[in-house]
């Protein structure tokens, strides 16, 4: 069964957006839902926890490849798959 794409293992940005997004969605809709008298709550999703989870996506995801790409050069490592 093929992987879904955003969950993929590949050097595309998705896993930066996904991150990112889920950033956003938890510091956009946390401080409605915990403290809805606060107005500029949803400011903290827009210009802190959206682009702070896509920049940390796209290092974890820089990292991962890095890994990999490095890990398949070496001559006898299995690349985690026990073979």
């Amino acid at each position: 069964m093929p992987a879904l794409p955003i969950l993929g293992s590949s050097g595309r940005p998705e896993r930066a957006l996904l991150v990112g997004a889920i950033g956003f969605i938890g510091g956009f809709f946390g401080p409605i839902l915990f403290a809805p008298g606060a107005n500029q709550g949803p400011l903290l999703g827009i210009f802190i926890t959206g682009p702070l989870g896509f920049v940390v996506g796209g290092i974890g995801g820089a990292a991962r490849w890095f890994v990999k790409s490095r890990g398949q050069s070496r001559p006898g490592w299995t690349g985690g798959q026990g073979r």
